[in-house]
């Protein structure tokens, strides 16, 4: 798209827009930040219209919380399945073995019905990180805060110098963080 946009108009899309995009949506993100709710076990995916003028200049029309994720025509569906591919490579869902799950849930339901000996912090820990391990056939979660290993067409745009700079304008970091953090 930035090709043609480039080729048709003569507008440099990494230039000219794409600032003003990151920017609008910075600005709105810090505007609401009272609004959301932080839960580091979710996400939450918003919808962003732009409007780009004819002096090219970026307008914000509305924000969907909930955008439409349906696929009715070739470009939704050309558009939408790149964004769920992103998506699920930036959360890295941990493939789990729901049989071993299911193994060790049963052993564990029937140790306690048995009244089995209660183990002590260590053991019951090495128990656990054993089972973990069994149901997750080895691989390691992403921790918390740690950048995905793939980030897709997506691009992190807080914590950022730009962001900091709105925050401080407003008196706030609620929800971002800060770039010492990091």
């Amino acid at each position: 798209m930035k090709k043609r946009v480039h080729q048709a108009t003569g507008v440099s899309w990494e230039e000219q827009i794409w600032p003003q995009v990151r920017e609008v949506i910075v600005k709105s993100l810090v505007a609401c930040q009272n609004d959301m709710v932080y839960n580091p076990c979710a996400f939450e995916l918003f919808g962003y219209d732009i409007l780009v003028d004819t002096d090219l200049k970026c307008w914000l029309i509305e924000v969907n919380s909930s955008p439409s994720l349906a696929r009715d025509t070739l470009l939704d569906d050309m558009v939408k399945s790149k964004l769920i591919d992103d998506i699920i490579d930036l959360l890295e869902p941990v493939d789990f073995d729901r049989k071993r799950l299911f193994e060790v849930l049963e052993r564990r339901i029937n140790e306690d019905f048995k009244g089995g000996v209660m183990q002590s912090g260590a053991s019951n820990k090495r128990l656990m990180n054993r089972d973990l391990t069994y149901i997750l056939n080895g691989r390691v979660p992403r921790r918390y805060g740690e950048m995905p290993a793939r980030m897709g067409n997506f691009e992190r745009i807080a914590p950022s110098p730009q962001c900091e700079q709105y925050l401080k304008m407003v008196g706030g970091q609620k929800m971002f963080g800060s770039l010492m953090k990091m």
